[in-house]
């Protein structure tokens, strides 16, 4: 065992005891990324208000801080109920296919301007696109 494996164990442990903490306290995953976004302003704020005589402390801290806020995208990262959904494990079917896609979006643009044409007067395919809401009303 090399020594960053052990050092990973040994945070895994630390981190794994830290989420059973939290569970136990029933702290929802949304808090601990409220936590986190605030977190992140303050050090935004400490980078902002760095000038030529505090630039080196105000940045120290607000890395300092940064690599703190990561605590709680550790914590909130742990298996939360969005990541055990199907719909975030597997790989989503790309729709509609990028080929016929283009073709759908020629078309229309075809039609939109014979519309233009004709003084407004919207065809089968755009009126079809109006029931569907998907019109392009102007």
């Amino acid at each position: 065992m090399t020594w960053t494996s052990g050092v990973g164990r040994a945070c895994g442990v630390l981190l794994d005891a830290i989420v059973r903490l939290l569970a136990l306290a029933r702290i929802n995953p949304n808090g601990l990324t409220l936590m986190g976004l605030v977190v992140n302003t303050y050090a935004a704020f400490l980078f902002g208000y760095a000038n030529g005589d505090n630039q080196r402390r105000m940045f120290f801290y607000a890395g300092l801080v940064i690599i703190g806020s990561g605590f709680f995208d550790l914590v909130d990262g742990r298996e939360t109920e969005a990541t055990r959904s199907r719909y975030v494990r597997r790989k989503p079917l790309p729709f509609p296919p990028e080929p016929l896609r283009s073709a759908v979006i020629q078309l229309t643009r075809n039609r939109l301007a014979a519309a233009d044409g004709r003084d407004g007067r919207r065809g089968v395919w755009l009126g079809l696109l109006d029931r569907l809401g998907l019109g392009f009303d102007s």
